[in-house]
């Protein structure tokens, strides 16, 4: 598989490259997918931690996850002087990683524990990860030649209306698998393996069209824009009949 666009954990893994699978590997940034997410767990506060729920796809195959930021805290350094101290983000594949992540943030803070007493987090993150991919999410992903991507749910202001609201990002063909530490759910070869087999075997092969825009047509014709439509100088132009 020849994979032009970006760089990512599975390049280079295949045997071989099949120059006859092409994956153009440019983002795209759809807002009318068919997925949907639970609502994170995030407090207001910055400094406190969230979880937040997200999809990887990977070949068709839908990859449920959780984010993980832990609770920053001041440190002290050799010399003498506090610094505060952000934490890496990790990202939990599997359930008991993800559970285990819940009990971190309920222990976090009294806040924390107000928040979530409302929800029955269990389970909500146990139906998340027991999710596998629809008849429509297949058919959609096949139909709009959604190859990797990374789903999520952000916030936006709308001004018209003065409220936040939700919208469900897909980041379509990414190259950005490797920061998401899809190599813990997939290791390189077997993503590189299920990218060319989806590629070769489910997406159809016929060649996608372009729309020509008026001046590509005139070139395409073998006119030229200036000079193909002009009266050449000292020819005469034909003289009215009377009526």
């Amino acid at each position: 598989m020849k994979i032009i666009g970006g760089h990512d954990y599975y390049d280079g893994a295949g045997m071989g490259v099949d120059e006859s699978l092409v994956f153009l590997r440019k983002e795209e940034q759809r807002l009318d997918s068919p997925f949907e997410l639970p609502g994170g767990i995030a407090p207001v506060r910055s400094d406190l931690p969230y979880l937040r729920f997200f999809y990887l796809i990977v070949g068709g195959e839908v990859f449920p996850g959780l984010r993980e930021r832990q609770r920053d805290h001041m440190q002290r350094q050799p010399s003498g002087a506090l610094e505060r101290v952000y934490p890496e983000v990790q990202f939990h594949y599997d359930l008991e990683a993800a559970l285990t992540a819940l009990a971190r943030y309920k222990e976090a803070t009294s806040e924390n524990r107000f928040l979530t007493g409302r929800r029955n987090l269990i389970d909500e993150i146990t139906r998340h990860f027991q999710t596998r991919a629809t008849q429509a999410w297949t058919s959609w992903m096949i139909e709009n030649r959604v190859i990797t991507g990374h789903v999520y749910r952000r916030r936006q202001f709308d001004a018209p209306s003065g409220r936040y609201r939700v919208e469900h990002v897909l980041e379509a063909n990414t190259a950005r698998l490797s920061e998401l530490e899809a190599y813990r759910v997939l290791d390189p070869a077997t993503a590189h393996m299920r990218i060319s087999n989806y590629i070769g075997g489910v997406l159809p092969s016929g060649v996608e069209t372009v729309e020509l825009s008026d001046l590509s047509r005139l070139q395409k014709a073998g006119f030229h824009k200036k000079t193909s439509f002009r009266t050449r100088k000292g020819t005469k132009k034909p003289r009215r009949a009377k009526a």
